[in-house]
């Protein structure tokens, strides 16, 4: 499989996906065309059709369809995507917020897909689970009005860790500090 751009107007390119034997993704192309309206950027697009073609090799390594999938070839597709391949041993090879991007992709393209009436509403609405407001980890904006309403989270979410804060040494703060020119900066340290 392949990701291809292609040209669609002009200074107006989209891409979509091509399988192995040279012709495009009918389904892929739908939804690359579905994301061209609705306004995403060709970065992002460029994101969608590379974690749609991992979740069609994922799905040709398994021998399913895009209409068989179920949560339970969701999971394994988590572990798919952090190891590399079925192997479930050895070092990750990609981070969870990769993960993370990858697995919103495929949920994505799975709910268009039961919009359209191709797979079944199982997989997609199985992923999600409704939990008691007072459960959440932080406190929004208005907690009094909706602490006990209810919200949706993905059962497949991947903890993130948190990133390792680097605080400056002396000398790194010193050199900022010799680098500025406002008197005001001056009162930084």
């Amino acid at each position: 499989m392949k990701v291809q751009k292609i040209c669609i107007g002009e200074n107006a390119y989209n891409y979509i996906l091509i399988d192995d034997d040279l012709t495009p993704v009918d389904q892929v192309t739908k939804y690359m065309k579905y994301l061209t309206n609705i306004g995403k950027s060709l970065e992002t697009r460029h994101t969608y059709c590379t974690g749609l073609k991992f979740f069609y090799e994922y799905l040709s390594d398994i021998g399913k369809q895009v209409e068989d999938i179920s949560i339970y070839l969701l999971s394994n597709y988590v572990r798919w995507l952090r190891y590399g391949g079925m192997k479930e041993t050895g070092m990750p090879i990609r981070s969870e917020r990769t993960v993370n991007i990858y697995m919103t992709i495929a949920i994505g393209y799975l709910r268009n897909l039961s919009l359209l009436g191709v797979v079944g509403d199982a997989a997609t609405t199985s992923v999600f689970e409704e939990v008691d407001g007072r459960y959440k980890h932080f406190k929004d904006f208005l907690y009094n009005v909706s602490q006990n309403k209810a919200f949706s989270r993905n059962r497949l979410k991947l903890k993130v860790p948190k990133g390792k804060k680097h605080p400056l040494e002396k000398a790194q703060i010193s050199k900022l500090v010799d680098s500025t020119t406002n008197v005001r900066d001056r009162f930084l340290p």
